[in-house]
């Protein structure tokens, strides 16, 4: 909670070029980019789970929630793939 009251209530802008050397840009790129090839795998799954559920819509009872929980999942890898990004740079 307190990572989106610095990002929102805060006087900083989000998207400014940040000032420092450029072994400090270059460790941020670094950081961004092992932090998004973490995530990839979760969102590999989310779209395959979402792919069963429509595929194979008679195993379910309810497979709209089956769908909406790996919509979920999708939708929570990409807000913190986004808040990553917002706080590393």
């Amino acid at each position: 909670m307190e990572v989106f009251y610095e990002l929102f209530m805060t006087q900083a802008h989000l998207f400014t070029v940040p000032t420092g050397s450029s072994w400090v840009l270059f460790a941020r790129f670094i950081c961004t980019t092992v932090l998004h090839l973490s995530l990839i795998d979760e969102v590999y799954q989310s779209l395959e789970m979402m792919k069963f559920c429509l595929n194979h819509d008679y195993l379910f009872r309810q497979e709209y929630l089956a769908f909406l929980i790996a919509t979920f999942q999708l939708t929570a890898v990409l807000m913190v793939e986004i808040c990553n990004v917002c706080i590393i740079m």
